[in-house]
């Protein structure tokens, strides 16, 4: 087609609402304005007729669009509620395993080996801190032993009734 011949297609269509028993027939009015021409008396045109623009219905897309915009903007706000949420847990989440790590950082394994006991050789899980407790404490149960103690694999000093002569920065494996 060259530019004389073009078609000028309406920009408006109105479509009359389908009657029950239609079998497919609806009546369809072309307008350049947004009205439909009507006389008194018209029984065609007596009818709900739905606005078309571009193939769509105008009246009910705007509807849709707009209950759309709002589900989605709902959607929006919740999941951004969730996501803070979510941020918030997994920031006291992570906080409380770096406080975890921390703790664990200056755990270490004591062992006690004694000579005369059975078992031989006893494992203790914990902390440098508690090193000089706990060698105290065993040093008063098992008083006259011949036992040594190591932290981490160094050796723990200890003076004849089996407290720690150790300071906690020689324990943690700084120096003393």
């Amino acid at each position: 087609m060259d530019d004389e011949t073009e078609i000028e297609w309406p920009r408006e269509i109105w479509m009359r609402e389908r009657e029950e028993h239609d079998q497919g027939v609806v009546t369809a009015v072309l307008s350049e304005h947004a009205t439909i021409a009507r006389h008194e008396g018209d029984t065609e045109r007596e009818a709900e007729f739905h606005h078309y623009i571009d193939a769509d219905i105008y009246q009910s897309s705007v509807k849709y669009h707009q209950a759309r915009i709002e589900a989605l903007t709902a959607e929006n706000k919740r999941l951004d509620k969730a996501c803070c949420e979510w941020a918030e847990v997994s920031q006291a989440n992570y906080q409380r395993a770096k406080a975890a790590e921390a703790k664990l950082a200056s755990v270490g394994t004591l062992v006690f080996m004694n000579a005369e006991a059975k078992p031989k050789n006893v494992s203790v899980f914990c902390s440098a801190e508690s090193v000089a407790a706990i060698t105290a404490w065993y040093g008063a149960y098992f008083a006259g032993d011949r036992y040594t103690a190591a932290f981490n694999g160094r050796n723990v000093p200890m003076d004849i009734n089996g407290e720690c002569l150790s300071t906690l920065a020689e324990l943690k494996g700084g120096e003393g």
